[in-house]
C-alpha cells in the first residue's frame, strides 16, 4: 500500500520545468517499478512513463527504446 501510496504521489506531481532535471531519475524509477510491481503499481508506473514522455520528449527520446523492449518482453512471454 505505502509503494502504490508514493507512486501515486509521483503521478499526480506536477510535469513542470521544476521537474526537468529529475525527468531521468523519475523515468528510472518508474522502469525499475514497473518491473517489479503488482499489475495495480504497474498501472501507476505506465502513467508515470507516457506523462514524462508526453511532456519532456526531447530529454528523454533516448529512453524510447528500452521501453519498448519490455513492453515486446512483456507480449513474448505471455504468447
Amino acid at each position: 500500500k505505502l509503494r502504490n501510496t508514493t507512486l501515486e504521489v509521483l503521478n499526480r506531481m506536477p510535469h513542470t520545468e521544476a521537474l526537468r532535471p529529475f525527468d531521468k531519475q523519475v523515468l528510472k524509477l518508474a522502469m525499475d517499478a514497473l518491473k517489479a510491481e503488482n499489475e495495480e503499481n504497474a498501472l501507476v508506473c505506465l502513467r508515470i512513463i507516457f506523462d514524462l514522455h508526453r511532456n519532456f520528449r526531447p530529454n528523454l527520446e533516448s529512453e524510447v527504446a528500452p521501453f519498448l523492449e519490455f513492453v515486446c518482453e512483456v507480449y513474448k512471454n505471455i504468447g
